[in-house]
């Protein structure tokens, strides 16, 4: 019987000794695993951290090209209103250029009118000098 409990003894202390091995490698793997766990957890905090920094950043470009937007769009209205003002700017120098030519050949044909009674009354008075001369 003796010999049975020292074999037993030795099967129990050589379990406990595994049992002990198992332990402290579990325990070195669970410190490992700790370790790894903490380095993925401050790796998220740290990706979070620039998530948050590139929605913000993506937050203010959209704002950005929101504001731009707005301005091409203001700026074509004023294009618009510009190109119109433009035609009617050219219209109205087209009229202004036909009544300066209407105007000019008005004053030209005046002109021509007043010379021709000027010449005509010049023409009266100096046959009339000449009809005094005959006549003395």
């Amino acid at each position: 019987r003796s010999s049975d409990l020292k074999a037993k003894l030795k099967k129990t202390e050589e379990a406990y000794e595994n049992i002990q091995r198992v332990l402290a490698k579990s325990k070195r793997k669970s410190a490992c695993y700790d370790i790894h766990v903490k380095q993925i957890e401050k790796e998220n905090i740290k990706k979070d951290l620039e998530l948050q920094v590139l929605r913000k950043e993506l937050q203010e470009k959209a704002r950005s090209v929101s504001s731009l937007n707005k301005d091409l769009h203001q700026a074509k209205l004023d294009i618009q209103e510009l190109v119109l003002q433009n035609k009617d700017f050219q219209r109205q120098i087209e009229e202004l250029k036909q009544q300066q030519e209407l105007q000019n050949a008005t004053l030209k044909e005046r002109l021509k009118l007043q010379y021709n009674l000027q010449l005509n009354k010049v023409k009266q008075e100096m046959d009339a000098i000449k009809d005094e001369d005959r006549k003395s």
